[in-house]
């Protein structure tokens, strides 16, 4: 059985907009397999929007950060909400699409990887107070 998973930056656009770019990851997307793999191979500013930006990944590979990828498709770009709790409302619905159980969000404030099961309540909960709230200018208060 395939755990699935989101791999996401959010960056301004030049109309000031938080776009979400991200990726589909297929298989072993738990924390100790790709989160250590995206934190150990992908935790610089390029390497995080390089990843983001594939489109596709059946596997990681935690070890060596090689990427298997067996389809081509370009990676998925949303226009979020300034709010950050209906933010993490739109990363959940397009982690649900996809079929993830878990999304992982880079940090550019602090060049890491984080990680939540897909739920809005625990992305806003793991998230909040992080550079990832940062990015938004309502509906979040520290």
């Amino acid at each position: 059985m395939a755990t699935r998973a989101l791999i996401g930056i959010i960056e301004t656009d030049a109309a000031g907009n938080q776009v979400l770019t991200s990726t589909y990851n297929h298989y072993d997307g738990y924390p100790d397999n790709l989160g250590v793999g995206l934190n150990k191979h992908y935790d610089e500013v390029q390497s995080a929007k390089q990843i983001a930006n594939q489109g596709y990944i059946s596997y990681l590979d935690p070890e060596t950060g090689a990427i298997d990828a067996k389809h081509k498709e370009s990676a998925d770009k949303f226009v979020l909400p300034d709010d950050f709790e209906r933010a993490m409302q739109v990363v959940h619905n397009e982690a649900d699409e996809m079929g993830a159980d878990y999304v992982y969000l880079y940090d550019f404030d602090a060049a890491d990887w984080l990680d939540a099961r897909n739920s809005t309540q625990d992305m806003i909960n793991k998230f909040r107070g992080s550079g990832v709230a940062d990015q938004f200018t309502g509906g979040y208060e520290d």
